[in-house]
């Protein structure tokens, strides 16, 4: 694409280093670039000219970030969160899970000796791709298990988690499930009466067997941190439970690691990014360390992102134009054919 005109200069036939790297040859008056973050089209640009200046997307690195913290957060946080200064007075029972969870308990427990395995071999020693291979699991998962610190639920999250709350209150003012159904109906919620039947039966299940509550907070907190909006990050964590950041103090250090970054962006303060480096290298987060790894790599891009006002964002807009067309004409049009379909809005 053109940035300034907007114009299609051209449509290659895959997205190898090669390939772009000699269309960047054949190109010399070429000054600027804007790319995602592929390593296939950063060494491309490399290779093909070193006076090419590439400019970063900026989507693309807050993409980046974001998932940082999705990952960060969902090691620390478990998904069925209990206040462990609540009073747990366990009442035992014969009763077995019911069915629809049997299943997932036993894979749950498969899951999390695994990642005690995995932990285990680390402190013994063994290096990721020897654990990987004992285990017979890939080196990321080796990586995700080595930063999880509690037993991970792999529940799927219920459409009316978000309507926990309401249900717990009207179940302690021993309201009637159909009566709890027209308020989380009204809350909004629009999913299966049976979805809610077995949330109301859990619910009063641990009542009676006085479990302390269950929250659900890892989106909230995600939600918290990354919108705009939230302008105290502290009184709306105390808010979601006046006892989340005694349990996890380091919410408040995420949040700092976030928006100086986003500052760095909303100032244009290129000179402050080598500091923010400096000053979070020791991050003791690995999702975060895996991100400030990549900005280090691409800091000149980074740069140029932050001081110029170029974007990828009109070639994605390109981009998605010609997945439609693909989708409609998979197996049936050639390159030719797809390029002047994007020229001419055929």
């Amino acid at each position: 694409m053109d940035l300034l005109t907007g114009e299609i200069l051209d449509f290659l036939p895959n997205r190898n280093k090669e390939s772009v790297k000699n269309w960047l040859i054949g190109h010399p008056e070429i000054q600027l670039i804007t790319i995602d973050r592929a390593q296939a089209y950063k060494s491309a640009l490399e290779e093909a000219s070193l006076k090419i200046k590439q400019v970063g997307d900026r989507w693309h690195i807050f993409q980046h970030l974001f998932e940082a913290v999705k990952k960060t957060i969902k090691s620390i946080v478990s998904p069925k969160w209990r206040h462990s200064g609540q009073a747990v007075q366990q009442v035992c029972t014969s009763r077995p899970l019911p069915k629809r969870l049997q299943s997932l308990e036993k894979h749950e427990n498969k899951v999390w000796k695994r990642i005690q395995n995995v932990q285990r071999l680390r402190k013994e020693g063994k290096n990721i791709t020897t654990i990987a291979k004992q285990l017979g699991i890939s080196r990321n998962t080796v990586y995700t298990d080595l930063t999880t610190t509690s037993k991970p639920s792999l529940k799927r999250n219920s459409l009316c988690d978000q309507n926990l709350p309401l249900i717990q209150s009207m179940i302690a003012d021993e309201s009637k499930g159909d009566e709890i159904e027209v308020a989380c109906r009204k809350a909004g919620f629009n999913g299966h009466r049976n979805t809610l039947i077995y949330m109301i039966s859990d619910e009063r299940r641990d009542i009676r067997n006085k479990k302390p509550y269950t929250l659900n907070l890892q989106q909230a907190i995600i939600r918290i941190l990354w919108v705009k909006g939230v302008q105290n990050h502290k009184k709306a964590f105390n808010s979601l439970h006046p006892n989340l950041l005694e349990a996890f103090p380091m919410l408040m250090e995420i949040s700092e690691f976030i928006q100086s970054f986003k500052r760095l962006f909303e100032e244009k303060h290129s000179s402050g990014l080598r500091k923010w480096l400096t000053e979070h290298r020791q991050s003791s987060f690995p999702h975060f360390q895996t991100f400030i790894k990549g900005i280090r790599s691409d800091i000149k891009a980074v740069y140029y992102a932050m001081t110029l006002p170029w974007s990828n964002g009109m070639t994605e807009g390109t981009i998605n134009k010609l997945k439609n067309i693909k989708r409609m004409m998979y197996g049936r049009a050639g390159i030719t054919v797809l390029l002047n379909r994007l020229r001419f809005n055929t």
